[in-house]
């Protein structure tokens, strides 16, 4: 009697269980699924991209509803080392988006405005804080930033805040890591 025809289809079935109950690697996102290269994130940086294109929603556990920024591929909360220097760049390819810094948080939940003013030009020197703001990225582009000041900051994108909720949070805290990421959304950044 073979059994190697049995085993073979007993671990193709796991690996498709596995990946179906992971939401192919993003966990807990709301996108559809697509496939395409990762996102070409710099070294120590922060991606940005439109929620309704690949880089998707993301439904926290911890934080809610968060979209447009990553330090992977998908949207996900941010979390960053006190002191650290990054780069944000727009992923878009024909879209332009901002970093701007709304307001602090203590915790969860996070008490977004409903109608914040928000910054198309730069603001705050290069240094992530209340009032910061990147100015316009434009598609490709990108800015450093400095995180000098530990915090919690909630954050959103001057052009997308309110029509597609592009909002997130930043944890510039030591020991934080980063939250789980979306599943892709279709389509481009």
């Amino acid at each position: 009697m073979r059994l190697e025809p049995l085993g073979v289809s007993l671990a193709t079935l796991i690996i498709a269980c596995v990946s179906a109950c992971t939401n192919g690697g993003g966990l807990g996102g709301s996108g559809t699924g697509s496939s395409g290269p990762p996102s070409p994130l710099p070294s120590a940086g922060v991606g940005i991209g439109i929620p309704t294109g690949r880089i998707g929603v993301e439904d926290d556990p911890v934080w809610g509803t968060i979209a447009g920024y990553t330090q992977n591929k998908t949207s996900q909360v941010l979390a960053l080392a006190p002191g650290a220097k990054i780069t944000l760049e727009n992923l878009s390819s024909n879209t332009p988006h901002t970093l701007n810094v709304i307001g602090t948080a203590s915790g969860p939940p996070p008490k977004w405005p409903a109608n914040p003013i928000l910054s198309f030009t730069p603001k705050g020197n290069g240094v992530l804080g209340t009032g910061y703001a990147s100015g316009t990225l434009n598609p490709g582009a990108s800015v450093t930033v400095t995180l000098s000041k530990p915090g919690i900051y909630l954050i959103g994108c001057a052009y997308h805040y309110i029509e597609f909720q592009m909002r997130d949070i930043v944890q510039v805290v030591a020991g934080a890591t980063p939250g789980p990421t979306a599943s892709p959304g279709k389509g481009g950044y």
